[in-house]
């Protein structure tokens, strides 16, 4: 079988795809080729969107149970139309979880072929397309340990912003409003704006609270 059309080769150890529509195209190919399952890891909403798209758009092929596998950052919720695409592929049969350890964009198709975001950080470098069976198993494994270590989705997981993320994590570290104010880049009355809005939206009085009932309710 030769290589998914619409991708450039860039050395012997893989391809690089840089286009959406390209990107959609393997997307599509490989997913109609998965024959037991597809794991993708997704760390932000930017690049959750393409991939997931790409996904939705492949239809499985009849008679062939394929085993779907999402795990996202928290953050992915808070973005609507990766929230959208979340719903829609878990209504499917897709299962979701969550995680705040998922490094970069991945994803598996069995232990056959991987795209791997060439730098999660800058989206326009495009994805690697790898199919080094050694490579692809190792991915396979580490997005595996990821995805079992990640949460469920609860029902009423509320869409937490980006930033709220942040402010929650900042609050967890206990450390002070100028060095999270520091850290995140913005005034610390802006810091201290986000954190009234959470206790206002959690019903704590205390951030020592705001910070241990998120994390129960599972938003950090």
């Amino acid at each position: 079988m030769g290589a998914p059309p619409a991708v450039r080769s860039t050395s012997t150890s893989g391809q690089t795809v840089t286009d959406s529509d390209d990107l959609s195209g393997v997307l599509r190919q490989l997913r109609r080729t998965a024959r037991h399952r597809v794991l993708a890891v997704l760390p932000g909403p930017g690049p959750a969107h393409a991939l997931l798209a790409g996904l939705r758009s492949s239809d499985p092929v009849p008679d062939r149970r394929v085993e779907v596998r999402l795990l996202c950052s928290p953050c992915c919720l808070a973005h609507p139309p990766v929230r959208d695409q979340l719903r829609g592929l878990a209504a499917g049969g897709a299962v979701v979880r969550l995680s705040d350890a998922a490094p970069q964009p991945l994803v598996v198709f069995d232990q056959a072929a991987a795209l791997l975001a060439v730098d999660g950080r800058r989206p326009a470098l495009g994805v690697r397309l790898v199919e080094d069976p050694v490579l692809v198993r190792g991915l396979e494994s580490l997005g595996r340990a990821l995805w079992e270590a990640g949460r469920p989705v609860r029902e009423d997981e509320p869409p937490v912003s980006a930033v709220e993320h942040r402010v929650l994590r900042m609050l967890g570290l206990g450390v002070t409003d100028e060095t999270a104010a520091r850290r995140l880049s913005m005034s610390e009355r802006t810091f201290r704006r986000h954190v009234a809005r959470l206790m206002s939206r959690l019903g704590t009085s205390s951030r020592f609270q705001t910070g241990a009932e998120a994390a129960r309710r599972g938003w950090v």
